[in-house]
């Protein structure tokens, strides 16, 4: 936890409840850039990091959202993206037998500094970057791919950021279902069972060629 621990010390980097995730999509809301989350949206990095450490409970989990922008000024301004993850987290809650309320979600348009920046803001937003890989490299961590997109948009395979998040995730991925292309379900709303979703998403880390 210590890398993590440096990763979020400062505030710059922010992972969302999800809690919060699961609340706006049920009111049909848009989630919110990091300068315009509530406070009581994100985690704070000491309660996050002190439960992760406890002996008497499961840690929190924490999941990286790896997604093509479908929009400049909103990366899912009709809630297409917010179907899909608010779904998800419900069915992985429920099958790690923890709460929405154990769940951190690192998501870039809600955990990195949005523009228009002020000079503070763009401070925030430049050191964030620097630790960047981490939420998609680290074995404590589950990614998943949200790699559909609607009909008309550029391909997540043939974009610039999801594909290093991609490459990123498979060089530590040691675990089946910890690196998830959820693009693989036709309807996220519709799985059965976290299960049906490992079975379906999982991929692995390929091997280096010979």
């Amino acid at each position: 936890w210590d890398s993590l621990r440096a990763a979020l010390t400062g505030g710059d980097t922010r992972l969302v409840r999800g809690t919060f995730v699961d609340s706006m999509y049920k009111n049909n809301l848009l989630l919110p850039p990091w300068q315009d989350l509530p406070l009581n949206s994100y985690w704070d990095a000491e309660e996050l990091l002190s439960q992760g450490t406890t002996l008497d409970r499961p840690p929190p989990r924490i999941i990286s959202i790896s997604y093509s922008w479908l929009s400049p000024s909103h990366p899912d301004p009709n809630g297409y993206h917010l179907h899909c993850l608010a779904s998800l987290l419900r069915l992985f809650s429920r099958s790690h037998g923890i709460g929405l309320n154990r769940v951190a979600v690192f998501i870039d348009w809600c955990s990195l500094p949005q523009p228009p920046w002020g000079d503070l803001t763009r401070k925030a937003h430049v050191r964030a970057m620097r630790g960047l890989d981490i939420w998609y490299a680290h074995r404590k961590i589950d990614v998943w791919l949200l790699s559909s997109t609607p009909e008309g948009v550029r391909p997540f395979a043939e974009r610039g950021w999801p594909t290093f998040e991609r490459e990123a995730a498979l060089i530590l991925s040691g675990k089946r279902g910890g690196v998830l292309d959820i693009g693989q379900l036709s309807d996220p709303g519709e799985a059965a069972s976290w299960g049906e979703v490992v079975e379906k998403c999982a991929i692995t880390r390929r091997s280096p060629p010979l």
